[in-house]
This record gives structure tokens, sequence and C-alpha cells, in this order.
């Protein structure tokens, strides 16, 4: 079946560390190519700009095969607390993507947990696509599983198919 794969990065960050190990780009999407006829595949991430292996490791992703889609990490300052929060959303180009590329998959794979993604979930099938999410327990919204129901696949069954392996 003809797949793209959509890859929220800053989301698979946090859910590596709830998981306790890292996971390999490149094992990550031969996992999911397994059986389909990978069309494309987007990796959306912030980008510290002043963080050199940040951009070594986007240019790894491309290398793998993945699109990048990045911008700009900000740092904002909360005038209450003082705290600096740093931010880059980028659900924006994500959905962009997911339905400007409609006529090139069958089926598409997100890997996020992000709630905000359940409209998207939820037109995507009454256009015919079938969605799949993958995320873990504790990182996907109760929302966003249920809209995919039978669908849904924890990345922590997977690890001995995606872990990085640390030499």
């Amino acid at each position: 079946m003809r797949t793209s794969v959509f890859v929220d990065g800053s989301n698979l960050y946090y859910t590596q560390k709830k998981l306790g190990f890292h996971i390999d780009g490149r094992l990550l999407l031969e996992e999911l190519g397994k059986g389909n006829e990978l069309v494309e595949a987007y990796w959306y991430q912030g980008l510290d700009e002043d963080d050199d292996s940040a951009f070594r490791f986007l240019e790894a992703m491309s290398y793998v095969g993945y699109i990048i889609r990045s911008k700009p990490i900000k740092r904002i300052v909360r005038e209450e607390t003082g705290e600096v929060v740093y931010r880059a959303n980028l659900d924006v180009e994500m959905i962009i993507d997911i339905f400007n590329t409609l006529p090139l998959y069958e089926q598409c794979y997100l890997v996020t947990g992000d709630g905000d993604f359940v409209r998207v979930v939820e037109i995507l099938r009454t256009r015919g696509k079938v969605v799949h999410v993958f995320s873990t327990q504790g990182m996907v919204s109760r929302e966003l599983r249920m809209a995919v129901g039978f669908n849904y696949h924890d990345l922590a069954e997977m690890r001995d198919r995606i872990e990085k392996r640390i030499a």
C-alpha cells in the first residue's frame, strides 16, 4: 500500500524520554516501510540555530530519506515567573504536508501523540485514507487514540526493532 510517514520530532523526543530508550530514525523508517510502498517521509522539528549537533541530526535524517521541515526554536520568557520556555510548533506545517500530498498515498503513519491531530485523522478517514498513529502510553492523547482505534501502535512494543544501538 502506498504509504507516507509524518514524524513529529519534538513529540518523539519526549516519547523517547518516557520510554527510556533512543529511537533510531533509520530503523523506525525501515520498520514502518515493511510491507508498504513508502512514497514520502517527513520529519518535523524545531532547530536551535546555536546547536550544531541538532543541525547534524536533521541532516542525518535527510540522508536516511526524510524530508526535513524545521524552524528556529523561540525562547520565550514568562513575565510572571521569569521562566524561559522553548517553542517551535510545527503542527501547521505537518498538517499542510499531510493534505497537500493526499494523492500520493493510501495510508499515512503519524508518529505523534498530539491530540491536535484528532480532526486531521477524522478528515483523512472521510477521504478514504487509512491512518495509523505511533506513540506510547502516557504520551498519546486519549482522543487521538480513540480516533484511530485498532490502528494505534505502541512504540514500546517495537523497541527491539527501532532502538538505537549505541556502540
